[in-house]
């Protein structure tokens, strides 16, 4: 049994960790703990046995995620007709599943206890950053999408993508852990403060290095390279997921229609118009009693409007759709992500009992082709619907067909007044940067905004939330796209590859030194 520095303080650490971690993620009060939140639970796991690390890691990962993502269970409940207790059961084995990579990790670093040898801070990093990038997760955000509100801080996101920046938050987070054991041990801690002092001024002086670059191209302000677009808010209250075919299906449909016509009215310079996500759905076939409506708008004000509809899939399913009209052409974007257990249930294929228990669940098909939709010159509007702007990877085919100003159109209403939406903000933040492209982000029920390609809110673009409003933003595409485009996941490979070569050469080392007994990596 191994002794612990900390005699009775373990689960009091990994317990102010947790809580630091609550505070920092988007919608906390004070996100910068990001920078120092793991350091009370590396300080926990330190000469902890494998079970205590375990457990500690396991259960921080677990009510991290749960905190965050609890109200989803008021949504589900909603949307699919579950009892608020069976939807909170739904989402805890979800958030079970999203810790696993945190408990692993935890197996791991109490079998090795890296952070007694040389280059510790580098392999805990390292290790962790690799778990929880490659774990399979159908919400794949972090504890670094707490730093979106400084963009000086995340400009390395340009260079190799979330992996990169979680490094460097986790590097930092393990070169405090320790400094402060080397404090407890008398030992000489000016190599891991000369550490972070160089990690410091390495991730701001490349973010103000690519701010002010952002911002010379921007001023610049060539007009073939801007786009205004109108963004409809409606705070269409929640009605579940209708028949689109019923004259409920009406009302919010019209209250769009007015918003739009009166802002077009307005301002005759708007080049876009697009609509959100709506809870009551909106039927877009060249047959339905909206289409003509609406076009007969977008040919009277001669602006294209890209909305949100359903259209019907092969076997009796639907197609959530992003269709632009406007008066010469009409084109479609099938969602191609899927919300588990709200737009489909998972296994339904091969256990189709499951729609039994669950019936009021959206029966949505996957669609297949990446549209770009060519607004003026060099200029094309791209969607990702909602859930789908969480994924780096479905945002580069895109960008990888000519895509520069990416339109995600969300309805949060099902959410209510949770932190849920910053995260969906973080990731548009975090997009934005990614690829250097803008994003706008249109929302039924508020929180809608423009993001620049430097990753900064464009001012007065976000809108409160559960408020009827519509805003007009512009917004500026740059010629040249983000390193990441190219490099895609290079570091994450390289930083694996690295990190299995030293292990590797580190088993070698102590199999030598004790004589064919390897006792950590």
């Amino acid at each position: 049994m191994r002794r612990s520095p900390f005699p009775g303080a373990r689960a009091g650490l990994a317990a102010l960790s947790l809580l630091l971690c609550v505070l920092s993620l988007p919608g906390g009060p004070l996100p910068l703990l990001a920078l120092v939140s793991l350091v009370p639970l590396g300080l926990a796991l330190c000469d902890a046995s494998r079970t205590e690390c375990l457990v500690y890691a396991y259960v921080c990962g677990f009510l991290g995620w749960l905190e965050s993502t609890g109200d989803l269970a008021s949504g589900l409940s909603m949307y699919a007709h579950l009892p608020r207790g069976e939807a909170l059961l739904l989402v805890a084995a979800g958030c079970a599943w999203l810790a696993v990579p945190y408990g692993a990790f935890g197996l791991l670093y109490g079998t090795f206890q890296w952070m007694k040898g040389t280059g510790g801070a580098l392999r805990t990093a390292a290790c962790l950053t690799l778990l929880v990038s490659v774990f399979p997760s159908p919400l794949p955000l972090d504890s670094s999408h707490s730093l979106y509100r400084f963009p000086i801080l995340i400009q390395i996101l340009d260079l190799g993508g979330q992996p990169f920046l979680l490094f460097a938050l986790y590097l930092f987070n393990w070169l405090w852990v320790d400094v402060a054991l080397r404090i407890r041990q008398h030992r000489d801690y000016r190599s891991s403060s000369a550490w972070i002092l160089g990690l410091s001024v390495f991730v701001a002086g490349y973010g103000c290095f690519r701010i002010a670059q952002c911002q010379g191209e921007e001023a610049q302000h060539p007009p073939d390279r801007v786009l205004r677009i109108a963004v409809i808010q409606p705070d269409i209250p929640l009605g579940g997921d209708s028949n689109p075919h019923s004259e409920d299906a009406l009302n919010p449909f019209h209250t769009l229609l007015e918003m739009s016509a009166a802002v077009a009215a307005k301002d005759h310079s708007i080049e876009l118009v697009v609509w959100p996500e709506t809870p009551t759905r909106i039927t877009c076939e060249e047959d339905s009693i909206t289409r003509p409506e609406l076009t007969a708008l977008a040919v009277h004000y001669g602006v294209p409007f890209l909305i949100n509809c359903v259209q019907p899939a092969p076997g009796g399913r639907d197609y959530n759709t992003e269709l632009l009209l406007d008066r010469r052409r009409t084109y479609a974007y099938h969602k191609q992500r899927l919300f588990p257990f709200t737009e489909y249930i998972p296994g339904e294929r091969w256990f189709p009992g499951l729609r039994a228990l669950i019936p009021a669940v959206s029966r949505y098909a996957e669609g297949r082709d990446a549209t770009v939709f060519r607004i003026k010159g060099p200029l094309g509007v791209f969607p990702a619907i909602c859930y789908e702007a969480l994924f780096p990877d479905h945002v580069r085919q895109f960008v990888g067909q000519g895509g520069n100003i990416l339109i995600s159109a969300a309805n949060d209403a099902w959410f209510g007044r949770s932190r849920i939406p910053e995260f969906a903000i973080a990731e548009s933040v975090y997009q934005a940067i990614q690829y250097r492209i803008p994003v706008v982000r249109v929302s039924n029920s508020g929180d809608s905004l423009a993001v620049k390609a430097s990753g900064k809110i464009v001012p007065g673009s976000r809108t409160a939330a559960f408020t009827n409003t519509a805003r007009i933003v512009e917004v500026f595409a740059p010629r040249a796209r983000a390193p990441y485009l190219a490099l895609g996941n290079f570091f994450l490979y390289a930083l694996a590859a690295g990190w299995l070569i030293a292990a590797a050469l580190r088993a070698i080392h102590n199999h030598k030194l004790a004589g064919g007994h390897v006792d950590r990596v």
